[in-house]
C-alpha cells in the first residue's frame, strides 16, 4: 500500500454577517407548525450582541 502525502486547509471562518443571516433563517425548513411563526434566533436588536 502506498501513502500519498498531501496538505489540507481548514474551512474558512464565518463572518459576523453570515452568522446574523443564519440566525435569521434557522428553522425555516422545519415542518413543525409552531416553529414556522418564529423568525430565527433572537431579535434584530439582540442578534449581534449574542455573537
Amino acid at each position: 500500500m502506498k501513502l500519498k502525502e498531501s496538505t489540507i486547509t481548514p474551512p474558512k471562518s464565518y463572518t459576523e454577517g453570515q452568522f446574523i443571516g443564519m440566525m435569521k433563517t434557522c428553522g425555516k425548513t422545519l415542518e413543525i407548525e409552531m416553529l414556522k411563526e418564529i423568525e430565527g434566533l433572537g431579535t434584530e436588536a439582540t442578534r449581534s450582541g449574542t455573537i
